[in-house]
């Protein structure tokens, strides 16, 4: 009763520069497995990946250039002021005081300048990948 165990990965990229890992452990017994397990995760641009595979590591070194980290890092800002401009709105709604009017008018204006810098970001990496 031999047994021996081999790992076997699976990458993907997707169009945000996330690497979808999934790593399966194969237990196998005189060349016949015996069980098997999986287990996944992602590695989003500007995420420690030093302690994966040799194998992932290369990937991300590749995908996670300093451009990518920019880019995801302003999109994420530009959803946070998105959800801010929603709440400013409801808040509005539900009280249309000149407070109100100032806070609405304030996160529109990040936002608007949050999609500046994520256009900008967009198009820093576009050029970095071409």
């Amino acid at each position: 009763m031999a047994l021996t165990e081999k790992t076997v990965y699976q990458i993907e990229v997707n169009r945000d520069d996330e690497i979808h890992v999934r790593r399966t452990r194969v237990i196998m017994d005189a060349g016949e497995e015996i069980s098997q397990t999986h287990h996944r995760h992602v590695i989003s641009p500007g995420a420690d990946y030093s302690a994966e595979s040799p194998r992932v590591r290369r990937i991300c070194q590749q995908m996670h250039i300093p451009e990518a980290i920019a880019l995801r890092s302003a999109r994420m800002d530009l959803r946070d002021k998105r959800e801010a401009v929603q709440s400013a709105q409801t808040n509005f709604n539900a009280d249309p005081s000149p407070a109100n009017q100032t806070l609405l008018d304030d996160a529109i204006a990040e936002r608007v300048t949050a999609k500046a810098t994520f256009d900008a970001a967009q198009a820093a990496y576009d050029l970095a990948i071409a």
